[in-house]
Parts: structure tokens; C-alpha cells; sequence
């Protein structure tokens, strides 16, 4: 799926790349979504989420980027 713009909720929870955010994951409550673009390609963190069956945040994972991994 590929949309510009707000993200409409879907009735189920959406996690997003590709959507840079201020280096922490960003949760939008309206549209159900969770953005973890946080800037890898920057230098600074990639990250991943552990969710439930049913879609709720178990836990979270940051993995500093370094200089090798973006050249």
C-alpha cells in the first residue's frame, strides 16, 4: 500500500517505513499507525517493534547505525 498524505485507519493497526520521524517511533492514535522510520539511513537508530496477536506494542528495539552499515 503507498499513499501521500494522512494515513485513514483501517480497523487495524499500521506500521509504517519509509515515514521519517524525530529519531523515536511515532504512534498516531486517529489513524491506528506507528511510524518506525527513525533515521537509519541518517546515522542514527533502526528500529523494530514485537507486537500481540490481537496488534499491541509488546516491546521495542533500537539498533544504533554505524558509519559502515550507510556507505
Amino acid at each position: 500500500m503507498w499513499r501521500r498524505g494522512p494515513l485513514t485507519n483501517k480497523g487495524k493497526r499500521q506500521i509504517i517505513g519509509h515515514t521519517p520521524t524525530q529519531g523515536q517511533p511515532a504512534f498516531d492514535r486517529v489513524a491506528n499507525v506507528c511510524n518506525i522510520d527513525t533515521g537509519a539511513y541518517l546515522g542514527q537508530n533502526l528500529t523494530a517493534l514485537r507486537l500481540s496477536a490481537t496488534g499491541e506494542l509488546l516491546d521495542e528495539f533500537f539498533v544504533p547505525t554505524l558509519p559502515i552499515d550507510i556507505a
